[in-house]
This record gives C-alpha cells, structure tokens and sequence, in this order.
C-alpha cells in the first residue's frame, strides 16, 4: 500500500511494455482500486502519466483506451490530473470516482475490445 509516484511509474512502465508487445487490434488500460484509506490517488496517477505520457503515441496507434475507477484521499485532483492528460494527449478514455462499483469498469473495456 501507498507507493511512492516512482514505484508507481516503474510498475506501469513495465505493464505498459508488455501490453504494447501484443497485436490486438483494439487495446484497454484498466486503471482501477478500491477506494483507499491511505494511499494518495494523486501521487500514484502521477506516476501512471508519467508511464503513460512516455507510450502516449504508441497507444494511440495501437487504438488504446484508458479505463479508471478510483477513490480514495485526494482523488479529486488525481480524476482530474488523468483527465487532463488524456484530454491533452488526445487518448480515448474514461474516468470515474467511487460512485461507479469497482467491478464495473470492466465491462466497458471488454466491449471496447471486443
């Protein structure tokens, strides 16, 4: 729990690596936790963009949707950090609070690659 901006963005550093190896067609990040106690969304979604930012043109060719779901302190400003960036990095995502249920980012992603 509660990892550092860093570790963060060499977890999703190496995630992203991986998935852009593949040859599907139509590809999903699924950014998403229950809501957190402790663990600052802020400074792990900076770290996800950070990962992100650097692979931003690979997963536009590799017509990349990004799915989050996330609570948890400061979850605000985190929702809208990712926001912004997939605004600006012109991405197709989805971004969602605690009021959507966990398990439910996950059919929008399976029917965006399906």
């Amino acid at each position: 729990g509660s990892p550092t901006e860093e570790e963060t963005y060499l977890y999703v550093k190496n995630v992203l690596s991986s998935m852009l190896k593949s040859t599907a067609s139509k590809k999903a990040v699924i950014i998403s936790g229950g809501v957190a106690n402790f663990t600052d969304v802020r400074i792990t979604f900076k770290g996800i963009i950070r990962a992100l930012g650097e692979v931003s043109d690979k997963l536009k060719q590799q017509n990349t949707k990004v799915f989050v779901r996330r609570g948890g302190p400061h979850q605000e400003e985190g929702l809208l950090l990712m926001k912004e960036f997939l605004e600006k990095n012109d991405l197709l995502g989805e971004i969602h609070g605690p009021e959507m249920v966990l398990t439910d980012i996950v059919k929008p992603a399976l029917e965006y690659v399906s």
